[in-house]
């Protein structure tokens, strides 16, 4: 017994958890017009290890291209027919279980359709020629449709009404007694909600009455040619005959035709029994002619067309270009729509001799025509067949031709080969290729796998000679001339072997500076075609060396330590037995800038005025200059005098910021930075002093400080004449020696940026920097940072996220009481940015490199979410660049950038970016706009993006988002597909910026223009001045069209790693 009890509540409990399948979403019926699409959805509550399927009038609805299951079940049915009109029902079927599947309600689809195909019918009698006078007559109007159509019927196009002798009834139209007003053409028109369908096959009858003349000869339609003579016959029964009058509208200047009367100055006459005479026929007869009987019972009558024969010209041929060997097929006919004149005229065609060409239906001539003649085929061409073909059109007005010229194109012949060629050192070497073919073969060059073209001190010329105006070793190799015909490609190779000549490799710097008391260096590098002995020597010196002074190898000249004594002109010869040359370099000892007097952190207040102290010393006497950050021009209530201080000569709230005190010489840079604070009051140490008093006092210092000023600028450009006197005296000594002049600028922008611990020593521009070596987070956890912390400094701009500003951050680096750091507010509400946004934090998290910006901290416990990131002291690279042509509105214009920096510059940011896709990470905005430097030159990618005002004009709108469309390839853009080689095409850019001190790409075009040209692969960059051809070729690599033809990240580091460039020595 027990056992029966817990089996029965076994059972009870097994069915109480079992819970029935139950629709959320069931089919909808609808009405639907015929050709549309319809999706018909389903949903149950439990989906998991469920089967659907559906059924239309309780039959199964099998798959189809037309009507088919989603994946999430619904039924779609595309271009709905009248065949598809039911009963659906979604049916579930548990697979796991024996359950009895379980249907949806019934969803109704009703398809609105109308037939196409509409006829009206003659029911009453059989035939139309069996309609008499007085009987009935009765019309169906064929038509179908869902739902039942409605029709109107129509007599000569006049909607017919339903009358004492018309009946209407449905699709039916009755006529009880029939008169001669009732004969025409009858017609219908079927209309419901799925739209309108005239009939297409209709019914005309006529009842003729008894008393009415009838056509017994009518008149018959002609062609005639001009000049030619017709006669149109036309008679009418009747007792007596009724007399014939004739109407044309070829001379019809109205509406209604005139009459025709005899004219024998025409040719026109009416003869006795009704017939018209045309004589000497013009264009101006063509048209309609109608004889009418005049008869009291009516006017019939009958009509006639006259057509003036034609010919149409044949449209031009242009001339073909045919491969030998080939079979072609050339068409001679009229565009569509023209039948090429009246009566249609028969076309063939004439050989070059002209000959007919033969018609050959079996295809076993090699010259032939097929298809009545207007196809002319060459199977296959031979060189014998070239010459002007005729193509003849013509009826019984003549005939017009059109003449085809064919030429026969063969493979190229090289005539003339090249042969190698040996050659010293910037000598010029020809190598020579001619060839022969029809047409004129084009001939190119590859070196390698890479096409030749003319620039750099290559060219081909018009003979195909391929001519290096001054030959490299790098030039060594071998070169592949190629003729090309359509017919066909020779080739032919030769090598050209440059043998190295004796050269300083790169030549020293005539003018450079050692730091006095710091151990230093002069690299003097020379190349030829067998190691080369160098030397250095002192002009004034003989002997030997000082004790400080060694030779450590070839070229080496060490400084351990310099001493002011050391300043002076040293020479470095090289040698190899059979050459030798030399070049002088002027050395000065300097003593790089240091702060005597250091500013600290101010605080001003509104209203009064402000100093700030900032002195150095140097060898020569350093300049101080005053920024502010970011770069602005300072306000009138500025001073900066000579001694280095600064005078807020009436502080104001906006003044609060950070402000760079550099003093600056030839011997490098110094900088250092305070924050000024402005407070409101009075400053605790002055008492307030009259506005009289305050002004008066102000301008007395001014007028001295300016005096003072005018003194010291005298000064200095009395030194920069004499300086300039000085160095034109060294070009004129160093150039019979083959020196290049004016060394002095390839070092201006490292005095610029050189700090106290300078990055880029001389002549020794890293060009692998090493890794670096600060630890990264170990997770987002520890990167969690207070937001009470942080205070804003200034706000850069706004982009995607939001809000980007500059903020000072404390203890967020350990050892550093405040940092200057960037913030990225996350504002937006869309949830592919915010993702976006969380995929950015993932990057920099797992990035540590040198050249990335690192992630120092998130906030992500308030709103809106904060990233925090690195923040470099001389901010955005576009703007520096800028800054270098004087076009950020910065008084203080730096000097541009040396060819070694540039080099430095893409190098270091081509290293970040190849450790971010070594990562399979995309940036997807590289430019200069997104890259920070620091004074030491330091260079690091970041991801400012502040597309919405302060770099809104390099943003475009496309697809509701806004995208840097001068930055990326047209695969990113048309196709959204951004990849690690659309980063490599935005990396070209980013050079081309460096190289053209930050100019904006394609500036001639604006956004739609920049578009419209990538479309039509007609965009295009001019390489900026004095770029590299190494530079320049791998630019152009990077913008190849398909992607699979760029570079990779790797391949360029590698690539610039072996750039040579002029530097220091």
């Amino acid at each position: 017994m027990g056992t029966f009890l817990f089996q029965c509540l076994l059972v009870v409990c097994v069915l109480w958890s079992c819970e029935a399948l139950v629709f959320t979403i069931q089919p909808m019926s609808m009405t639907i017009p015929e050709g549309t699409s319809i999706i018909l959805s389903c949903e149950v509550d439990q989906a998991e290890n469920v089967v659907f399927s559906w059924t239309l009038n309780n039959v199964p609805v099998e798959d189809s291209s037309r009507i088919f299951m989603d994946t999430s079940n619904s039924l779609k049915i595309g271009d709905v027919s009248r065949e598809d009109a039911g009963q659906y029902r979604c049916v579930v079927e548990p697979s796991s279980t024996a359950e009895a599947p379980m249907s949806s309600d019934p969803a109704n689809v009703n398809v609105t359709w109308i037939s196409e195909e509409l006829r009206v019918q003659l029911n009453r009698p059989n035939l139309p020629e069996d309609v008499e006078e007085g009987g009935k007559v009765t019309l169906i109007c064929r038509a179908s449709g869902n739902p039942v159509p409605m029709v109107t019927w129509y007599h000569d196009q006049t909607p017919v009404v339903a009358g004492s002798n018309v009946d209407i009834s449905g699709t039916r139209l009755k006529i009880k007694s029939a008169t001669p007003l009732d004969s025409g053409i009858y017609s219908c028109m079927a209309t419901n909600v799925a739209g309108s369908m005239p009939s297409t096959e209709n019914v005309q009858f006529n009842i003729v009455d008894s008393n009415t003349p009838v056509v017994e000869v009518a008149p018959t339609d002609a062609i005639r040619v001009l000049g030619d003579s017709i006669m149109f016959h036309c008679q009418f029964s009747g007792d007596p005959t009724p007399p014939v009058e004739w109407y044309t509208t070829s001379k019809a200047g109205g509406e209604i035709p005139p009459q025709l009367m005899n004219d024998t100055e025409t040719g026109t006459y009416i003869i006795g029994n009704g017939s018209l005479s045309l004589a000497n026929l013009t264009a101006g007869d063509e048209g309609e002619f109608q004889c009418v009987c005049d008869s009291p019972h009516g006017r019939p009558f009958a009509s006639a067309r006259l057509t003036i024969a034609t010919v149409n010209p044949l449209p031009e041929f242009e001339a073909q270009l045919i491969p030998e060997g080939d079979t072609k097929t050339i068409n001679c006919s009229y565009p569509a729509g023209d039948v090429g004149g009246i009566p249609t005229p028969s076309i063939h065609w004439l050989k070059p001799s002209l000959r007919e060409v033969p018609l050959d239906g079996t295809k076993t001539k090699r010259v032939r025509v097929e298809e009545q003649k207007n196809l002319l085929v060459f199977d296959p061409i031979k060189k014998s067949d070239e010459g002007n073909y005729t193509c003849v059109s013509s009826n019984m007005a003549g005939e017009t031709t059109q003449i085809l010229k064919v030429v026969v194109a063969t493979a190229p012949k090289i005539t003339t080969r090249p042969v190698d060629v040996h050659i010293r050192e910037r000598e010029e070497a020809t190598l020579r290729c001619n060839a022969t073919g029809t047409p004129t073969p084009t001939i190119s060059w590859t070196f390698g796998t890479r096409d030749i073209t003319n620039k750099q001190g290559i060219e081909v010329s018009a003979d195909g000679s391929l001519v290096i105006n001054s030959a490299m070793t790098r030039h060594n190799g071998t070169y592949t001339c190629t003729a090309r015909t359509i017919a066909g490609i020779k080739t032919a190779s030769a090598n050209i072997f440059v043998k190295a000549i004796l050269k300083f490799n790169p030549r020293p710097i005539a003018v450079t500076s050692l730091d006095r008391g710091e151990m230093n260096r002069l690299v003097c590098h020379a190349t030829a075609s067998i190691q080369p002995f160098i030397a250095w020597h002192k002009q004034g010196i003989i002997g030997t060396w000082p004790d400080h002074i060694s030779e450590p190898n070839s070229g080496v000249l060490q400084f351990n330590p310099a001493e002011a004594s050391d300043a002076g002109t040293y020479i470095c010869i090289a040698s190899t037995g059979l050459e030798r040359i030399n070049t002088t370099v002027r050395i000065d000892v300097v003593v790089k800038p240091k702060f005597v007097i250091i500013p600290n952190n101010t605080i001003g207040f509104e209203g009064y005025s402000l100093k700030i102290d900032c002195t150095a010393h140097g060898d020569p006497v350093p300049t101080i200059t005053w920024i502010s950050k970011p770069i602005m021009n300072y306000p009138e209530h500025f001073t900066h005098l000579p001694n280095g201080t600064l005078i807020i000569q009436e502080v104001h709230a906006n003044d609060a910021g950070r402000y760079q005190c550099i003093a600056g010489s030839d011997a490098g840079l110094n900088t250092t930075e305070i924050t000024l604070t402005v407070q409101k009051g009075t400053p605790p140490d002055q008492v307030p002093v009259p506005a009289q008093v305050m002004t008066r006092t102000i301008a007395i210092a001014v007028g001295c400080a300016a005096a003072y000023i005018f003194l010291v600028v005298g000064l200095m450009l009395w030194c920069r004449q004499r300086r300039r006197r000085y160095r034109r005296k060294m070009k004129n000594m160093e150039k019979p020696n083959g020196m290049v002049a004016g060394g002095a600028n390839n070092r201006m922008l490292n005095d610029y940026h050189e700090g106290e611990n300078g990055k880029v020593a001389d002549g020794e521009i890293a060009l692998n920097p090493t890794p670096n070596k600060n630890h990264q987070r170990g997770s987002y956890d520890k990167l969690q940072f207070p937001k009470h912390d942080m205070q804003t400094i200034t706000t850069i701009g706004h982009g995607a996220y939001g809000e980007v500003t500059l903020s000072r951050a404390a203890g967020i680096k350990d050892g550093e009481e405040a940092t200057t750091v960037m913030v990225k507010a996350l504002e937006t509400k869309e949830e592919s940015l915010q993702l976006d946004f969380r995929r950015e934090i993932e990057m920099l998290g797992k990035l540590n490199h040198e050249n990335i910006v690192k992630l120092l901290g998130v906030c992500r416990d308030t709103e809106p979410q904060l990233m925090i990131t690195e923040y470099l002291d001389w901010g955005d690279l576009k703007q520096f660049l800028q800054a270098t042509r004087g076009e950020n509105g910065t008084k203080n214009v730096p000097p541009p950038l040396t060819l070694s920096q540039k080099i430095d510059i893409v190098n270091q940011v081509a290293l970040g970016m190849e450790t971010l896709s070594a990562n399979r990470f995309i940036h997807g905005d590289l430019a200069a706009r997104n890259c920070l430097l620091s004074p030491s030159m330091e260079v690091k990618i970041c991801t400012m993006s502040v597309s919405q005002d302060l770099y809104r004009p390099e943003y475009h709108e496309y697809h509701q988002k806004l995208i840097p469309v001068r930055w990326m390839p047209a695969e990113a853009i048309f196709e959204d597909e951004l990849s690690a080689k659309s980063d490599v095409w935005a990396y070209g850019i980013f050079v081309w910026e460096v190289f053209s001190q930050g100019t904006l790409p394609y500036t001639q075009l604006d956004n739609d223009a920049v578009m419209r040209a990538m479309i039509d692969g007609e965009l295009m960059l001019e390489t900026p001045p004095d770029t590299p051809e190494e530079i320049e070729l791998m630019m152009h690599r990077c913008w190849a069209d398909s992607p699979k033809d760029r570079h990779t990240f790797s391949e360029i580091t590698h690539h610039l790693g072996r750039i040579s460039t002029d530097s220091r020595v």
